[in-house]
């Protein structure tokens, strides 16, 4: 593995931290500014389905090894 595809993953790596941070903060600012149910659960399944994505995503950067 060279140095580029090194920083390649490293880079894929830190935008999917970031990636899961914004979606952690997003629906915890939701669930407690925001009092209609519909909203919240709305917004569970939105980092549910986040969840996913970055899990597919993470699965595809450690078999591009």
């Amino acid at each position: 593995m060279n140095n580029k595809s090194r920083i390649a993953k490293g880079v894929k790596i830190i935008a999917l931290v970031i990636y899961g941070m914004l979606t952690i903060a997003t629906c915890a600012g939701v669930w407690n500014f925001c009092p209609e149910r519909a909203v919240k659960l709305f917004s569970a399944a939105l980092l549910i389905a986040n969840c996913g994505a970055i899990w597919c995503l993470a699965k595809t950067i450690k078999t591009d090894e």
